[in-house]
């Protein structure tokens, strides 16, 4: 239950801006402007160019566009402005993966806010663009993802979708949609009503790092128009296909329980605020 909660209200490390809880500050590499990426021939982020300046938190951020790069760009700054922070200090890490079904269109994104240390963030992020940014294979997860959960050519309507319980129910013109953590522990699969704009088909994964909670939290969504898609076993695919391709680490698959369905159905909204918290960069 504890884990659950913890994964379910990471929500608070939603930083407050404008409160100061101390006069702690941290020397922190800031560059005058964005640095621009290309993948193919940047093997590393260089900030020769940037210089230390003394803030109260240290803010980087790292974009990657794989079928744009003049969208690909990587922030480093601090803030003057203190923040209200939950937690005992340690460096926040958040990673989200965005990959697009219906084209191919993928980005990964890294934010990290640190509050002490020499190059405060600076090493762990350019470690996450050599090891896990710039080396992955995009074209590979985003064909095998789209094959087995959209179709440019299914009914819509015609469409079945799994619900909460599981079981089959019709989703005429909508899409089918689940949401789950890096274990499939707590789930909720439904059926999504057509709206005003073009059904959406991808998948989001939110990988967060917070030492005192004890490693990663993983929360994952995704959309899909194929017959019972958002079932439980092509959650396992799914999950099993993220751990391959290094975006989450190897899940411990269990069979979801009714109270874990509860618990989310109360609580799911928060989870998916979180997720598209990136989605403004």
């Amino acid at each position: 239950m504890s884990s659950i909660k913890a994964t379910l209200f990471l929500v608070v490390i939603i930083f407050i801006f404008g409160i100061k809880p101390s006069n702690a500050t941290v020397s922190c590499t800031t560059c005058s402007n964005s640095m621009r990426i290309n993948i193919t021939t940047d093997k590393d982020l260089d900030t020769t160019g940037c210089k230390l300046e003394e803030d109260e938190l240290c803010s980087l951020v790292l974009r990657i566009d794989y079928t744009n790069s003049n969208s690909s760009f990587a922030i480093f700054s601090g803030s003057e402005e203190a923040a209200l922070i939950l937690t005992n200090g340690e460096p926040q890490l958040s990673e989200v993966t965005f990959i697009w079904f219906n084209e191919l269109r993928v980005q990964r994104m890294a934010n990290i806010l640190c509050f002490a240390g020499a190059s405060c963030g600076v090493d762990l992020l350019k470690k996450i663009y050599r090891d896990e940014f710039r080396l992955f294979d995009y074209k590979t997860i985003q064909n095998a993802l789209a094959t087995k959960l959209y179709s440019s050519s299914t009914p819509v309507s015609s469409l079945t979708c799994a619900d909460p319980s599981g079981s089959s129910v019709s989703c005429a013109d909508g899409f089918c949609r689940s949401i789950f953590d890096g274990n499939s522990k707590v789930q909720y699969s439904n059926c999504v009503a057509k709206g005003l704009v073009s059904n959406p088909y991808g998948i989001t994964i939110q990988k967060s790092t917070m030492a005192d909670l004890g490693g990663e939290q993983i929360s994952i969504i995704f959309t899909c128009n194929k017959p019972m898609c958002n079932s439980n076993d092509n959650i396992n695919q799914v999950l099993q296909q993220l751990a391959a391709d290094n975006i989450i680490p190897k899940p411990t698959i269990t069979t979801t329980p009714s109270e874990g369905i509860k618990i989310f159905q109360h609580e799911k909204i928060l989870l998916v605020s979180f997720l598209f918290l990136f989605s403004k960069f």
